[in-house]
């Protein structure tokens, strides 16, 4: 009996030391951040389930039962952290934002008189505009686009460059040599214009939020400040003869358009609308341009 006794518990002690020895295998350290502060558990994987959700909430599930929630913090829980072959992590969230400013951009210009309507005021009547043939050419060459929230939300800012044509109905001149700018029409018998435009450069500035809810598609809204460069009104009369007055004509130096865009990773619609009169304030009448187009996204 003592005999048998004996053999069992030796049967036992050999059990035991091989379950202990498994379990100790199956044994590991895990760091975690409790409350704010640095902590090391041991976890025996073997009967533990550790599960890491979206919202980077860390459960550990034991029997079935939830018995503790963590969180941890991706910077310094090196364990969660996986790295490919390329470097980059795997199984952490890694965002990225890319806004949509660089590109080229044609558009259409009208005037809006200071009530917003597509008309001009009594005081600039022979500024009537040639809609199809007042085309603008946009360049935006510089951008950059921090993120906000995820790669859903981010601010878009750069730097453009701006082309405007202003191609005129009428045969007027522009007389800058006053107090204030006038217009001058010539009349039909006197010189037959074949083209009749004012151009203005400006370099560009904006500044954008920008929405992004799913993939090949955005929307922002934003402002663009505007720096005038020079401006011209060119001529072109009967016999090919050319007439070109380089001036300021009393424009604003500094425009500022509210913007509106939308479109894909390619291509964009926008209008812009400027809450800076085209003139002076007292050199001229009081004119908003409005500009609507299309855009090649780089």
């Amino acid at each position: 009996m003592k005999r048998s006794v004996f053999i069992l518990l030796a049967l036992l002690l050999v059990v035991g030391s091989v379950t202990a020895q498994k379990n100790s295998k199956d044994s590991a350290f895990v760091k975690i951040i409790l409350n704010g502060h640095f902590k090391f558990f041991k976890k025996r994987i073997i009967d533990t389930t550790v599960l890491l959700r979206k919202d980077n909430k860390l459960f550990i599930q034991r029997n079935g039962e939830w018995i503790d929630t963590l969180y941890f913090q991706k910077k310094v829980d090196e364990m969660k952290k996986k790295v490919d072959s390329t470097g980059k992590v795997v199984g952490v969230p890694q965002y990225s934002f890319s806004g949509h400013w660089t590109g080229v951009e044609l558009g259409l210009n009208t005037f809006m008189d200071s009530k917003n309507k597509l008309q001009l005021p009594d005081a600039a009547k022979e500024m009537e505009l040639n809609t199809g043939k007042s085309w603008t050419f946009h360049w935006n060459i510089i951008q950059m686009s921090p993120r906000i929230y995820k790669d859903k939300i981010g601010l878009v800012t750069g730097l453009g460059w701006n082309f405007n044509n202003y191609n005129f109905e009428k045969q007027v001149t522009m007389d800058h040599d006053s107090a204030a700018i006038r217009f001058f029409i010539v009349a039909d018998t006197v010189l037959q214009f074949k083209k009749n435009k004012l151009s203005i450069s400006y370099l560009t500035i904006p500044v954008l939020l920008e929405f992004q809810p799913c993939n090949h598609f955005y929307l922002s809204f934003g402002v663009i400040g505007s720096l005038k460069l020079y401006s011209r009104q060119k001529q072109v009369l009967s016999g090919n003869r050319v007439a070109i007055d380089k001036n300021d004509f009393y424009l604003n130096p500094f425009m500022l358009d509210l913007t509106a865009r939308i479109g894909s990773n390619m291509f964009t619609l926008f209008a812009n609308y400027s809450m800076t009169p085209l003139f002076e304030k007292n050199k001229g009448p009081k004119i908003l341009p409005l500009t609507v187009g299309m855009a090649l996204n780089f």
